[in-house]
């Protein structure tokens, strides 16, 4: 399924399908979500970017600028 929407909860990075339910968790605790699309979203930790797929699995990673 899509991603619709992601949203930073606490310590959380929560990730739903267009239907609104749950998709994946991940933590959120030293990272700050940075955007998303339909099949990924981004959270920086420190000076990298982690790139997730809808089921939490990490994609890539990159450093930030």
């Amino acid at each position: 399924m899509a991603i619709a929407s992601v949203i930073q909860k606490g310590s959380s990075i929560i990730a739903y399908n267009e239907r609104g339910s749950q998709l994946c968790t991940v933590d959120g605790t030293y990272g700050e979500l940075q955007g998303y699309t339909s099949t990924s979203f981004s959270v920086k930790r420190g000076s990298n970017i982690y790139v997730y797929g809808e089921r939490g699995n990490v994609i890539s990673t990159h450093t930030a600028r």
